[in-house]
């Protein structure tokens, strides 16, 4: 009786203890400069989103982020406009942006020692931004690509997880207006002929 409650205690604690793990895992967000995660742009017009890592001194101890191969996968109303690294990782270490159609990927390796590496960077930052603009109307979601990595300050592989982000390009409101004022104009000559005719 003793060794069944042991054990039950005893899986208990491991049962606890994943899902604090889980908790705390290393997550990757995208966000607008404004700090939210559902973006509305006029056609014509760019939209900037900030790639954020958080949860980095609840994971493992104290993992600091010492690589990462990050793939974007955005709606094909939003074109590829610039990328750019954050400062809280070694931009001096070969970094990679490539854009190819419907994916932006932003790539680095740090070359520096852990404890640098763990001395400039905080919990929570910014790895970079991505601009898009908007060409077409159209909503969608922005994602994180499957095969999107991040590594710790000793090249071990991060758990870690994603939010997407959504994104709408709406019409310039000029253009809103003209078409309202076509309708309007529309609206009264036929209304005109209506009288013209005795209806």
């Amino acid at each position: 009786m003793k060794i069944k409650k042991s054990f039950l205690a005893l899986l208990a604690t491991a049962s606890l203890s994943v899902s604090a793990n889980a908790a705390s895992n290393v997550a990757l967000s995208l966000t607008d400069l404004s700090g939210t995660n559902n973006s509305s742009v006029n056609v014509g017009s760019s939209i900037t989103y900030n790639i954020n890592v958080s949860n980095l001194l609840t994971y493992q101890g104290t993992p600091g982020l010492g690589g990462y191969d990050i793939t974007v996968d955005y709606p094909s109303f939003l074109s590829y406009q610039s990328a750019t690294l954050g400062t809280n990782f070694d931009v001096n270490d070969n970094p990679l942006i490539i854009n190819s159609s419907g994916q932006v990927e932003l790539s680095n390796v740090s070359f520096d020692t852990a404890a640098n590496i763990l001395a400039s960077q905080t919990g929570s930052f910014t790895i970079g931004t991505i601009t898009f603009n908007a060409t077409s109307l159209g909503n969608g979601s922005l994602t994180f690509d499957p095969l999107t990595s991040l590594s710790d300050e000793q090249g071990n592989a991060l758990v870690f997880s994603t939010a997407t982000a959504q994104a709408s390009a709406v019409p310039e409101p000029s253009s809103v207006a003209l078409i309202a004022l076509g309708a309007g104009g529309i609206f009264l000559m036929a209304m005109r002929r209506r009288s013209q005719a005795g209806v």
